[in-house]
């Protein structure tokens, strides 16, 4: 699903068209319970496509928060300043959207620019989003170059962004603020920027992009995705792990989540509390991507 969402927005960035229609009327104490309500109509102007995935991003949305206002957070309120782009909704309303979205985070709106474009908000919505861009994510940057030091001097807005990717991994996962249910949600923002970035890069975002440091955290979002996004990348992290992008034991542990979600057992070990599958099967996987047996530690 991440992938058709981030693919959808890419896609339909560059073919926005916004034409006349009456508006909803929204405010902002009341948005999100007003969203979960809001059955959209299509404007003249508006192509078919455009249409649909405007509406798809709003049922996503009242899926994804459990028709619960309490559960929107900045992804929600991005999500639903893109379905305002494509149905066509009014200027307005698609500012109302946008600045729940960056009084939510500004930091991860500003990860979203970087990484998929600004939807022709600038020019939409230029009275709201063009202070914010100068401000906030432009002078995030600036801090980020000054404050860093990177094999160039400083920071590439990659590596920032990586960064930022791996904390949001970690943020809810362990410790005192586990809350595995908000995690899954951080976990949708990161699989959309990792979607994005790899549309970008067409490469897997290892060693030689970001070090040795970070050339995990592609893999660390991939391994915490659902079975579709994990399979999709299987080929690409072991690339990764024959062009020396990648180190071995992350590969163990994806085939190991892979093979536990499928079939409930492991190959390698990693899975703590999961089964070891047949030796036969072991050795044929280990023979395939070129790896041993040695069993990985658990995580």
């Amino acid at each position: 699903m991440k992938q058709t969402i981030a693919t959808a927005i890419l896609m339909s960035f560059l073919s926005l068209q916004l034409t006349a229609q009456t508006p909803a009327q929204f405010t902002k104490e009341g948005f999100a319970a007003e969203i979960l309500n809001y059955q959209p109509s299509k404007a003249d102007g508006i192509y078919q496509d455009e249409y649909d995935n405007g509406v798809f991003f709003l049922e996503e949305t009242k899926k994804a928060t459990k028709n619960d206002t309490a559960n929107f957070n900045v992804a929600d309120y991005w999500n639903i300043t893109i379905a305002f782009l494509n149905i066509g909704e009014s200027p307005d309303n698609i500012a109302l959207a946008f600045t729940k979205a960056i009084e939510a985070d500004p930091s991860t709106i500003c990860a979203y620019l970087e990484s998929m474009g600004n939807a022709n908000l600038d020019t939409i919505i230029p009275a709201i989003f063009n202070p914010f861009y100068a401000q906030k994510c432009l002078g995030q940057e600036a801090e980020v170059q000054e404050d860093s030091q990177g094999q160039n001097g400083d920071e590439s807005e990659l590596i920032a962004l990586i960064k930022e990717i791996s904390a949001r991994d970690q943020m809810l996962r362990k410790g005192e603020q586990k809350d595995l249910e908000k995690q899954a949600r951080l976990d949708l923002v990161n699989q959309a920027l990792i979607d994005s970035l790899f549309t970008a890069h067409g490469s897997y975002i290892g060693r030689s992009m970001v070090g040795e440091d970070l050339e995990h955290v592609m893999w660390a979002v991939i391994q915490h995705s659902d079975i579709d996004m994990m399979e999709r990348y299987l080929n690409i992290v072991h690339q990764a792990v024959q062009a020396e992008e990648l180190s071995v034991v992350p590969l163990k542990m994806l085939l190991d989540r892979i093979e536990t979600t499928l079939n409930g057992f492991q190959l390698f070990g990693s899975q703590a509390g999961v089964p070891l599958g047949p030796e036969s099967l072991r050795e044929r996987v280990a023979k395939q991507y070129g790896i041993d047996q040695a069993v990985v530690e658990e995580k």
